[in-house]
This record gives structure tokens, C-alpha cells and sequence, in this order.
């Protein structure tokens, strides 16, 4: 029985009796058994048998691959449908020479090019097969086919029996799904078009042949140098960095294999020499992930809000509601850090029109209305009675304008803060490098303190808001990492598994694209390790579904194990026509060295998708 964690494949699930009318007969064939029983008398009945032909409910299918309306990278992937029928491709036969182990159904695959050769329109399925006397009213969609291009991109003959299988257990192990792919591959830098055709009948032409079609999707297959690195590349940069890194292929592996920053703490290399020297203050901001700007032979540390260790979360420990983090960037600290976040949070919401209006608004009125009280100018005489009503109808506990606690949030997840406040050093994070890093707490409260403060009244007012809106401060531990990497640009979808220390996949708070090819993850942390990330898997974006090739060094590849000798193999893809990129099945499968059916063609088919993990010793 199929488990979850299971896939079971079939050929075929042909259906008892196939489509059609049916006449059942019933006799006695024997006499009575006493002269009072009287004979059965011989009955007649006709039984109609229905099955999809010419149109097909929407709800039948289950899936498409690639999506419609999709983009990437999809030029080693066969097209393929899913239908929720399990028997569907095999309850009619296929014109012609048809046997009852192939599908009625084909996928039929052209990019732009061929596609404006082709000829689509809506008719009465009379008017194209004849006399069909149950259908001679049913519309049909028709894909009318020039001859010589249906001999080119359709199956040979010897490969219909393999394009349809039935698969049970991925997703519901006790629903079967009938599975249906296609025999070309998806030309790059084009659109490309798949028809679901009904080969069932067809009609013949001196220079075309006209076929229904059930279903058609688009998608744009991404050109190869969008996502690969070919030999014959004239981007010397992307030469130099295959070189560099001794990258073998052009894949999404290959460039995060070939890594050589691999996985490390976000820091500033600081040469050993100069290490020595620092005093053991600075060299305690250098291992949280400061960088030393020199400055008339003296160091100058900033801290930004990534860094190497998790940093102690002052408010927590310290219980300073009001004075805040002011004690630790005064005039002669060391670490000037909080105060460059501070200032920075005061000119970014000054900057911000859509935060300072309606917050300076809020603040003005919540303020006044706190000063109201406080001052009791309740008690002014009746010649200011309008002065008593607007301060009578001040609200002190006004909520914060939408908008406003918007803006805070997305400053604690580190939106719309420039990019040189984040990294302040590119040695902090070279190409083709991956670093984890620890948010501090402090200085993204520090922002957020510059930001509040805007706007300022008394100092009281301000204490008395800020102890109300505490909670709107970051208090929670959160982590994350940098990849900057060719990948990045190159798989704009790839997808990352992340680890905390304690072992479970954590929550994912953000992912943001810094620059071309650098991109942040920021993670919610947990208490028992500050957050610490230990294992990150970065899978490339595959479906679930996924049939095809795997293409390295400007090469199609097929790697899959034989389950009759268990060894892994690694096939070499053939082509009937390597322009147009329709794959020689019965070659694939004579190389695998095994009895062929569709229900091993379509196991071989389903591409696993590679991994690539890092592990980060724990700190």
C-alpha cells in the first residue's frame, strides 16, 4: 500500500468496458423445474456507456506543469498534465493504428514560432468528422495542423504507449491520478504553447490535419543565459567566476556548491596584526560583527543592526522605559552605533511623508490631550468655552493612525533601511558568499526611538507615550542570513529550509532582495538559542510534479536509480531533431537497460530536486 512519503506507478488503468452503446440479454437455458414454474422469457436492455470526447470539465484536471501563465526556467522540463480521472487516457483508442495500452490524448507542444503556423478555431464536431449523430450539435475547439510539422513535433509510433501512466499515493493515497506527458522540450526566450489534443479522430487534408483540442496553457521558458553559464558565453565575468570557483556546470548546484565564503557568521575580517593592537573593547564590538573605520590612526566601530552574536537586549535587562538606550550612545561611548540608528530613524520618518503627517498629527493630539489633564485647563473660564471644547474632546488614548504602525512594522523587519546602514563593508559580505546573523534588538529599537521622537513635546509627554507604546518596540529574538550569489539573480524563486539550534524549522519573518544578486532571509528566533540558525537547504524552484531532464554542461541529462539492479544511472539525453527538442523515448529507455513500460518511463521521468546544504558549527 502507498504511504504518504510513496508514489506507486501503473501503466494504464484501462476501464472495463470502453465508451459506446451496449445491448444486454438475459435467458433461461434450462426448462422448468415444476409444470406450475413458468419459463423466463429472453429481455433485452441497451446501456450507454459515457466518456469525455470532445470537450472535458475543468474539474477533471488536477494539474499543469509548467503553470500557466508561469515563467522560468523550463527548458530540460516535459510538459505534463494530471487529470483526477484515474482511466482517462485510456477509454478511447487513437486513430489509425491505435492500441488499447495508448492514450487518446496528446500533449502537443510549439514555442511562438510554430505556433503562428497553426490554425485554431470553434466548429460543430460534424462538420469536422462527419456524421456523428450524438455529437452533431456539440461545439469543438480545432487546432488544424500542417502536415509536415505534426510528422516532426508528434510521437513516433513505437513512443505513444509510454506518454500516459497512472499514479497513486503523492498527495492522496487512496486517490489515483492518470498522468499524461509530452515527448519535446520547451524552447528558451520563446512562449510556448501545449494543446491537449484528442487523436481519437482527425481529419485529413492534401497539407494539414485538423484535430479537437480540450485544454491549452502559455508559459515563457526563461533563455539560457538567464539561468545557465554556456561554454560559449561571452560574459567574461561569468567566465572568470567559473573559473574562480572551479564550477563545473551551469546550474543552480553548482554555483551554491561552489561557494568559497560556504556558510559563516556575518563579520569584518580584521587582519590578525591589526587585531592585536585594538584594545579589548574594540575587539569585543569586531566578534558582534562591527566594522572599524580608521580614522587619524584611531578606530572608529560601527554596529549595524546584523551581527556576528547575539547582542544583549538592554531594555530587557535594564527595564528603561524612557531613557531608553540614550545611556548607550552618549557623547564619549565607544560605540557610537545606536546613535547613528537613531539619528537615522529621525531623518528616514522626517523623509517619509506617508509616516510623519499623520504621526506628528496623532502625536499633537494625544500629547495636548495628556497636557490637558496634567495642567488642568479644564478649569478655563467660560469666555474660552471653544478652547473647553476642543480640549474636552481631545482623546488621549487615540489609536495610531494605520498607516503609522504599518511603517514601524516594517522597520522592524528592516524595510526602507538603505542598504550601507545594513552592510556597511562589502569585505562583509564578497560575491558568491553566504552569512548568518544575529538582529540586534537595540539598535532596531534605537531607529525606532529616532523615529518616535519626532515631532517632541515635554519630556514628561514623551516618557508617558513611550510607556504606553512599548510593545510596539522590537523585544523578541530574530536571526537570519545573507546569501550574495549568481543564484540569487539566475533562480529569482529558489526556496530555503532553515534550522534553528534547537533543531526545527523556524519561522520566516522576511525575505528581501537587497541588490541584483544579494538577498536577506530574517527569521523569528526562539529563546533557548537567541535564534541561532544551524542547517539551511537551498532547493531550486521545482514542482512537486516535476518531469524532465537535468541539463549541465550544455548537455541534457536523465539521472535516476533502476530498480531491477538498483545502480544509479546517468543518461545522456538523445533527440530525433535536436533543433526542435523532441526527445527520442525508445533510445532513453533502451539506454536504461531494462524492460520498458509507461509506468517506468514515468518514474524516470519524475526529476527529484537537488539539494544544497550548509551547516554552521554552533557558536
Amino acid at each position: 500500500m502507498a504511504t504518504d512519503q510513496s508514489i506507486t506507478f501503473s501503466s494504464n488503468y484501462r476501464p472495463a468496458l470502453l465508451p459506446g452503446k451496449y445491448e444486454f440479454s438475459v435467458r433461461q437455458e434450462s426448462g422448468p423445474v415444476k409444470e406450475t414454474d413458468r419459463l423466463f422469457e429472453s429481455n433485452k436492455k441497451t446501456v450507454v456507456i459515457e466518456a469525455p470526447r470532445f470537450t472535458l470539465d475543468p474539474a477533471i484536471i488536477h494539474s499543469v506543469y509548467p503553470l500557466a501563465g508561469a515563467r522560468g526556467s523550463f527548458m530540460a522540463d516535459l510538459p505534463s498534465i494530471a487529470f483526477h480521472r484515474a482511466s482517462l487516457p485510456w477509454e478511447r483508442r487513437r486513430a489509425g493504428n491505435g492500441k488499447e495500452n495508448e492514450s487518446w490524448l496528446c500533449l502537443f507542444l510549439v514555442d511562438a514560432e510554430h505556433a503562428a503556423l497553426l490554425e485554431e478555431g470553434t466548429c460543430l464536431a460534424s462538420e469536422l468528422f462527419g456524421n456523428l449523430q450524438e455529437h452533431k450539435e456539440t461545439r469543438v475547439n480545432y487546432l488544424k495542423i500542417p502536415a509536415g510539422l505534426r510528422q516532426q513535433l508528434f510521437p513516433r509510433d513505437e513512443e505513444w504507449q509510454y506518454l500516459a501512466h497512472c499514479r497513486t499515493g503523492q498527495e492522496n493515497a487512496r486517490e489515483s491520478q492518470s498522468v499524461l506527458l509530452g515527448n519535446r522540450l520547451p524552447r528558451p526566450g520563446s512562449i510556448n504553447t501545449v494543446y491537449l489534443l484528442s487523436v481519437e479522430n482527425r481529419k485529413e487534408e492534401s497539407s494539414s490535419e485538423t484535430y479537437v483540442y480540450l485544454h491549452k496553457w502559455r508559459f515563457y521558458c526563461e533563455p539560457n543565459n538567464s539561468y545557465l553559464v554556456p561554454k560559449d558565453s561571452k560574459d567574461t565575468a561569468l567566465q572568470s567566476l567559473k573559473v574562480k570557483y572551479r564550477v563545473e556546470g551551469g546550474g543552480f548546484h553548482d554555483f551554491l556548491k561552489g561557494l568559497p565564503g560556504k556558510l559563516s557568521n556575518f563579520g569584518y575580517p580584521v587582519p590578525p596584526e591589526e587585531l592585536g593592537k585594538m584594545v579589548p573593547q574594540l575587539k569585543t564590538l569586531v566578534s558582534q560583527g562591527g566594522v572599524l573605520l580608521k580614522e587619524n590612526n584611531t578606530y572608529k566601530p560601527y554596529r549595524g543592526p546584523l551581527q556576528a552574536a547575539p547582542v544583549e537586549f538592554h531594555w530587557k535587562t535594564n527595564d528603561l522605559a524612557w531613557t531608553g538606550l540614550k545611556k548607550y550612545y552618549k557623547e564619549d561611548a565607544p560605540d557610537r552605533s545606536y546613535a547613528v540608528a537613531y539619528e537615522l530613524g529621525v531623518l528616514t520618518a522626517l523623509k517619509d511623508d506617508e509616516f510623519h503627517r499623520p504621526f506628528y498629527a496623532w502625536k499633537q493630539e494625544v500629547s495636548a490631550a495628556f497636557l490637558a489633564k496634567t495642567t488642568q485647563l479644564q478649569a478655563l473660564n467660560s469666555k474660552t468655552a471653544h478652547l473647553q471644547n476642543y480640549i474636552r474632546n481631545l482623546n488621549p488614548n487615540k489609536p495610531m493612525p494605520p498607516v503609522v504602525l504599518e511603517k514601524i512594522e516594517n522597520w522592524k523587519m528592516l524595510k526602507g533601511i538603505p542598504y550601507s546602514y545594513l552592510i556597511p563593508s562589502a569585505n562583509m559580505l564578497p560575491a558568491e558568499s553566504i552569512r548568518c546573523f544575529f538582529l540586534d534588538t537595540n539598535w532596531v529599537n534605537a531607529f525606532l526611538l529616532g523615529a518616535f521622537s519626532i515631532g517632541s513635546s515635554y519630556e514628561s509627554i514623551e516618557k508617558k507615550l513611550l510607556e504606553l507604546y512599548q510593545p510596539l518596540f522590537l523585544a523578541t529574538n530574530r536571526s537570519g542570513f545573507l546569501v550574495h550569489s549568481l543564484a540569487v539573480s539566475g533562480w529569482p524563486d529558489y526556496t530555503v529550509e532553515a534550522i534553528l539550534k534547537k533543531g526545527s524549522p523556524t519561522l520566516l519573518l522576511d525575505r528581501k532582495k537587497l541588490a541584483t544578486n544579494i538577498e536577506m532571509f530574517l527569521y523569528e528566533g526562539d529563546t533557548d538559542s537567541g535564534g541561532a540558525l544551524t542547517t539551511l537547504t537551498f532547493l531550486p524552484p521545482r514542482g512537486k510534479t516535476l518531469h524532465g531532464f537535468r541539463y549541465e554542461n550544455e548537455a541534457f541529462k536523465k539521472q535516476f536509480r533502476n530498480p531491477i539492479t538498483h545502480i544509479d544511472m546517468t543518461l545522456e539525453v538523445a533527440f530525433h531533431t535536436e533543433s526542435l527538442r523532441t526527445v527520442d523515448i525508445k533510445a532513453l529507455l533502451t539506454a536504461a537497460g531494462t524492460t520498458p513500460s509507461s509506468a517506468f518511463f514515468g518514474m524516470m521521468m519524475l526529476e527529484g530536486t537537488p539539494k544544497v546544504v550548509f551547516n554552521l558549527a554552533p557558536i
